[in-house]
């Protein structure tokens, strides 16, 4: 029995759960306790439900229903709504049958009866990825932060011995750049990471809403320990996420990332995470305008641009002002596309995003049309004809350019595209390097070789300019100052 008016089914100590109450307001014990009046009625399927599980509880005042695991009240409208958009607490509820007389036409489809699903999860280089609220709540939020100001706190810098301080004794507080992605559930997230990097004793640095490269900028920029960026991208739009940069805007490792989530597993015993403050005292917080800095860095690259007409598709809005203010020009016309927050591939022919720009293209007798990801980071190219550029040509345009400013540098390949582009590259009497192509491998290996550029057929182009960055916005200006300083269209210098 729970307390406060909750009558809950504990099958060694109350029997069956309650299907059917008629409370009256009025009833009372005569110790003035809470009194259950009316019929209480066994759930039919009562003798099914295992001993562990949890099941749902009435709030007999409020006529009020508590859903399995949560400890709020909801309403019967809200019960049976969750009934018949199949909430995942829905198949751990006695009470579940009541959706049978729900006027849905496809209520047969949920299947509240199967055993649940496990939640849906990635853990790639560089972040973490799951649904918002099944998978990402604000309490994993917080657990893996405050993981990862744990390690943050480990490679911080210690006292030496010999100044009479414990050897343990931090130099310095870590130092922690924030934001987050234009997704609605991303402040949510980003407000309980924030939270705990603060309790932890980190400085925290809030760039705000802001691109992935912004944000990436800002890490080297502000010289800062760490960051951390709310985002769900390269997902659908019910996901969220975060991403985690070391110092120098390095990416973490899949290992790393797999460290801070099982941290932070929710299925775990509070008593199992051993958080340990590593300071009483909590960490400050300011902002920092990243944006109008992470734009000048870019201007230059924009400057000398002579191409008249120009097509860009991109999810993000940020993405699509930025480079509007970037290619503003006189004579000059930018055709927006506005497309949908979905999982896509620019290097991909056949993606649907890709054959939307090619026909918008073609219709507007555009020079090029661009596709960013929603990342900011992927990108594909249109030629004129509205056929698809392939990564390795866009590399053949942007290699010799780059290799003539810096002579025997060192390039990194994906190995799809080392085949391809070897020849070229070692004929201009530089070095050829090939990587796996993944977010922390392939920014080790520039920082490593100090190249000039890396990718392949992944849709990413990487620059050494200060720390490893891999900017869409900023492949889209070496190229189009490629075009512009060239007499042939775009498809004739691919194929050249």
């Amino acid at each position: 029995m729970a307390i406060d008016g909750n009558v809950g089914w504990d099958k060694a100590r109350c029997g069956p759960p309650a299907h059917h109450f008629d409370a009256q307001p009025s009833s009372r014990k005569r110790d003035g306790g809470p009194a259950i009046a009316g019929a209480i009625l066994a759930h039919p399927t009562a003798h099914t439900l295992p001993e562990r599980m949890l099941v749902m509880a009435i709030d007999v005042e409020s006529k009020a229903y508590i859903c399995p695991g949560e400890s709020h009240p909801i309403s019967r409208s809200v019960h049976l709504a969750r009934l018949a958009a199949a909430f995942p607490a829905c198949r751990e509820c006695p009470l579940r049958d009541e959706g049978s007389r729900i006027a849905v036409r496809d209520l047969a489809s949920i299947e509240l009866d199967a055993p649940p699903k496990p939640q849906r999860e990635l853990i790639a280089a560089g972040g973490l990825r799951g649904i918002f609220l099944n998978a990402i709540t604000r309490r994993v939020a917080d657990t893996v932060a405050t993981r990862f100001a744990e390690s943050l706190w480990e490679r911080a810098p210690v006292r030496s011995p010999n100044d009479g301080i414990d050897r343990g004794a931090r130099l310095s507080r870590p130092t922690v750049v924030v934001g987050y992605d234009e997704r609605p559930s991303s402040p949510t997230i980003f407000a309980a990471a924030v939270a705990a990097l603060r309790r932890m004793g980190c400085h925290v640095i809030d760039v705000g809403l802001a691109t992935k490269p912004c944000f990436w900028f800002a890490v080297d920029h502000l010289h800062a320990s760490g960051g951390l960026f709310v985002t769900g991208s390269g997902t659908e739009p019910a996901w969220t996420g975060m991403d985690f940069l070391w110092e120098g805007a390095r990416p973490a490792s899949v290992e790393e990332v797999s460290h801070f989530r099982s941290w932070g597993d929710p299925n775990q015993k509070p008593e199992t995470f051993r958080l340990t403050r590593p300071t009483r005292t909590a960490g400050t917080e300011r902002m920092f305008q990243a944006a109008a800095l992470y734009e000048a860095s870019l201007a230059k690259h924009f400057s000398g641009i002579q191409l008249q007409k120009i097509a860009l598709a991109c999810s993000s809005p940020l993405v699509v002002q930025l480079l509007q203010r970037l290619l503003k020009g006189p004579s000059r016309e930018v055709l927006c596309t506005e497309l949908p927050v979905k999982i896509r591939n620019p290097t991909r022919r056949r993606d649907e995003a890709i054959l939307r720009l090619s026909t918008t293209v073609r219709e507007s007798q555009a020079q090029l049309g661009i596709l960013i990801d929603d990342d900011g980071q992927r990108c594909g190219f249109i030629d004129e004809r509205g056929r698809h550029v392939s990564a390795s040509a866009i590399a053949r345009l942007v290699v010799p350019l780059l290799l003539a400013e810096q002579p025997g540098s060192t390039v990194v390949l994906e190995p799809a595209a080392l085949v391809e582009l070897r020849p070229l590259i070692e004929a201009m009497g530089a070095r050829c390097q090939t990587d796996a192509g993944d977010l922390d491998s392939m920014s080790a290996a520039i920082r490593d070789f100090r190249a000039v550029y890396g990718g392949g057929d992944s849709g990413r182009h990487w620059f050494l300019d200060g720390y490893a960055n891999c900017d869409a916005c900023l492949i889209s200006g070496r190229v189009l100052a490629v075009l512009s300083g060239a007499n042939q269209p775009f498809s004739q210098l691919a194929a050249s």
